[in-house]
């Protein structure tokens, strides 16, 4: 009798699963404003089959068709609106943060009658329900994206191309490149400038047709660079943001752990870059003279990198090492006083950037 009931609990249970199993595919493909085909996002944020994301190949939105979807090019950081329709199955909405400039394969089960990009920025600070590349996905399968996104650029109509994407070429025009931060990105104690006229000569060197802007306060907070961010970053393609110093070293002002909230401030502005579509990296700051008095600043300069990497992660955005190649390189030999560098030392930093800015790609539009 006892195993009669259990066969027949489980013949139950049976029947309740495969049902809402039917009802469940049925309410995530057809209902709008949802991705059409298997969710596959994971909790992790790891790479989804439906969201692939790889580096861009040219300077316009341009969108290719293939067997199982589309890519779509997007050529610069910011937050996209990217609406398809597909007859006879539905219009779709997918709210996308692309980091840097991206090409995303997006998996659709139909056949596009058409696709429209519009731009826009992000509501608050929500998480994202998948990551690949340098871009993220926000609204699959909970979010409807109207909660979630502001619109403030035209909508794009994009039209369909069946041509294999190409390489991306090197950009026409001339890079402005905005380098932010306190004095030490002024570059006090230099006899040629510091790190910012370093960094335009050795990629100009290279063949890049660049404008390094130096946008540095001597003496500033973070919290201060963050209220002047957008004014800083008007007209350039990149920013390279350096600020904290002046955070650690007064330690009434600001006490460790919180320095004044300067990670906070240092993502704010990520976030403003990225709104703008200005490609951000993000610089640990340099490590203090260590034959100063003030050298018990190093473990709050630690701690502080260590949030600022923290942020470069959350936000996938490039980080830059500024702390330990100066200490590899000639440590307290490269200082002219407790906080600023010579030439020599200005140039570690220089070549900091320098590698960064090639390695990930950013000289291209």
């Amino acid at each position: 009798m006892m195993n009669k009931r259990i066969n027949q609990w489980f013949g139950l249970l049976f029947v309740v699963v495969a049902i809402f199993n039917i009802a469940g595919c049925s309410l995530f493909e057809h209902a709008p404003d949802r991705l059409p085909t298997n969710p596959g996002m994971q909790a992790e944020m790891g790479i989804s089959g439906n969201f692939i994301a790889g580096n861009g190949v040219s300077s316009e939105f341009q969108v290719f068709l293939t067997g199982t979807g589309f890519k779509i090019n997007i050529p610069a950081p910011g937050d996209y609106l990217t609406t398809y329709i597909m007859p006879g199955i539905g219009t779709y909405n997918l709210v996308i943060r692309a980091f840097a400039p991206s090409l995303i394969a997006i998996g659709a089960p139909g056949q596009l009658e058409s696709v429209f990009i519009q731009r826009g920025m992000l509501r608050g600070n929500p998480a994202p329900v998948a990551q690949s590349g340098a871009a993220q996905l926000f609204n699959w399968p909970i979010y409807p994206w109207e909660h979630l996104f502001a619109a403030s650029g035209a909508k794009i109509a994009l039209p369909l191309s069946g041509a294999a994407p190409q390489a991306l070429p090197p950009r026409t025009g001339t890079i402005v490149i905005a380098a932010i931060g306190d004095s030490i990105t002024y570059g006090k104690g230099s006899t040629q400038g510091g790190y910012v006229p370093m960094l335009e000569q050795k990629l100009r060197a290279a063949g890049y047709d660049v404008i390094v802007r130096k946008e540095a306060v001597p003496g500033e907070r973070a919290a201060f660079t963050d209220a002047r961010f957008y004014t800083a970053i008007t007209g350039a393609d990149i920013a390279l943001i350096m600020i904290g110093t002046n955070d650690i070293v007064n330690k009434y002002a600001c006490p460790a752990p919180g320095f004044c909230n300067a990670s906070y401030h240092v993502g704010a502005m990520v976030n403003k870059a990225i709104q703008s579509g200005v490609r951000p990296f993000v610089s640990m700051i340099p490590p203090i003279r260590t034959s100063c008095e003030g050298f018990w600043s190093n473990y709050g300069v630690r701690q502080l990198n260590a949030q600022y990497v923290a942020v470069s992660r959350s936000r996938y955005v490039p980080l830059v090492d500024n702390y330990y190649p100066i200490l590899r390189s000639g440590g307290d030999a490269l200082f002219v006083d407790c906080l600023h560098f010579n030439d020599w030392g200005y140039n570690v930093i220089a070549d900091q950037f320098f590698h960064a800015l090639i390695a990930h790609n950013a000289l291209h539009k």
